[in-house]
């Protein structure tokens, strides 16, 4: 089928702004193969383990909140090109450490790029995309992290033969894809409805001429001119609820995810899996094809099912192995592959809830503040997971996680709505008492 004018642009701005997002998948992925084969130069603790693995959270934590207030600043495209910029030198960097001390920094600051990433990423795609593309792209945003997450894992096996030296090699490999997103993103130009919201109609209407080939649409320049960015607004009724949901189920989500994933050969050498790094190829897998399949389904079975069906299935396994830590391999593997392909299935609707349920003037706060407020949960169970490995063993540990997953589930079915097959101003609009009480404040700070 030959795409439009219109669809192919969406679709080249959708996947050069998942780069950042394959780039976060890429370097959380390469920490697995990082620990195991720094034990032979630095002989890691626990701490150690758990410090590497959540100062990249931390740092997101930190990007995030800061650069969404920015994004919806000064614009979506030139933090784009910065923070690609900030992840090749600091990809570089890593190479030449020299202790864990300095690694953690490092890994602290490429969160930060990958937190401004976070913010601006999604509320671009959905800026740029119709009601009848966005769910799909909003979706291949997110699975664009688990194809570098896999990317990793396939370059740690390949560069593990190279000796005491191969995690700094790993370490650096990053720079690569970060240099080819880098050169693609200097040719996207500024989100239109970003331009509109700044009063910027010419520029916008020049945007939407040249890449889309349509003409401004009237109703889109009314709905989106000149409303101001404060960051309060995230916290003003109406949106409150919208951003606790979106923050706690996210920070559900990925809590156990993270902490899993990062740390799989180490969780599965101690559940006597014998080939981890194969083990976690093979569950990277499962979670890539599963986000795949929340591609095709984002639209078909709307986000709320798709949200709450696959939270409650990721429930099981993680109980099941916190009952039967002692469990025989293919039980094991099982277990995580159910729950792996559950949870794929239901994260792309983190790249897809935030960005349509807050407006054009704060969408970039808004995903910033529900992103890094989500690895606040990750970091903590990052950092935990090995040292509740040494401590309590492994089975708490899971139960732990399935606690998490079961809460996660609870806000979902009090929660989520429903937001497909409706336009951006549709999903982002307040209801009327909602709109009333959020006019007056905006009047308010205008006076």
């Amino acid at each position: 089928m030959k795409l439009s004018r219109t669809d192919w642009m969406q679709w080249k701005v959708t996947l050069i702004a998942s780069g950042g997002y394959f780039l976060d998948g890429y370097i959380l992925g390469i920490i697995g193969p990082v620990l195991l084969a720094m034990n032979f130069e630095f002989q890691l603790s626990p701490y150690d383990h758990g410090l590497l693995a959540s100062s990249i959270l931390v740092g997101i934590l930190a990007g995030a909140v800061v650069f969404g207030y920015i994004t919806d600043k000064i614009g979506r495209q030139k933090l784009m090109i910065f923070d690609l910029a900030a992840f090749v030198i600091l990809s570089v960097c890593q190479f030449f450490v020299q202790d864990v001390s300095q690694l953690v920094l490092l890994r602290f600051l490429l969160g930060v790029a990958i937190g401004a990433d976070y913010a601006l990423a999604s509320p671009l795609v959905a800026e740029y995309t119709n009601k009848r593309n966005r769910g799909p792209m909003l979706a291949t945003v997110l699975t664009s992290f688990y194809v570098g997450y896999i990317g990793a894992v396939l370059v740690s096996i390949v560069l593990a033969d190279i000796g005491e030296s191969a995690w700094r090699w790993m370490l650096l490999s990053s720079a690569i894809p970060a240099i080819i997103i880098f050169l693609l993103r200097l040719g996207i130009p500024e989100s239109p409805k970003w331009l509109i919201n700044k009063g910027k109609i010419d520029e916008a209407r020049e945007v939407v001429k040249k890449y889309l080939g349509e003409d401004l649409d009237p109703e889109t320049i009314r709905n989106e001119i000149n409303k101001p960015t404060s960051y309060s607004m995230i916290f003003q009724k109406g949106y409150r609820q919208r951003l606790a949901f979106a923050s706690i189920f996210w920070a559900c989500q990925v809590a156990p995810y993270f902490a899993i994933f990062s740390f799989v050969p180490v969780v599965l050498e101690g559940l006597n899996i014998e080939d981890p790094l194969t083990g976690e190829l093979i569950l990277n897998a499962l979670v890539l094809f599963g986000a795949v399949i929340g591609c095709f389904l984002v639209n078909r079975v709307g986000r709320r099912k798709l949200m709450i069906i696959p939270f409650a299935i990721t429930i099981i396994p993680l109980t099941l192995l916190g009952l039967f830590p002692e469990g025989n391999s293919l039980f094991v593997i099982i277990c995580f592959g159910v729950y792996a392909l559950a949870y794929s299935v239901q994260s792309v609707l983190q790249s897809v809830y935030p960005p349509e349920l807050f407006p054009t003037e704060i969408r970039g706060t808004a995903m910033g503040f529900a992103s890094g407020a989500s690895r606040i949960g990750a970091a903590i169970g990052t950092y935990l997971l090995p040292i509740g490995i040494a401590t309590i063993g492994i089975g708490p540990s899971m139960l732990f996680g399935s606690a998490i997953l079961l809460f996660g589930t609870v806000i979902s079915i009090m929660w989520a709505p429903e937001t497909a097959n409706m336009s951006l101003e549709e999903t982002s609009a307040l209801s009327g008492t909602e709109a009333s009480v959020q006019n007056k404040t905006i009047l308010g700070a205008n006076q």
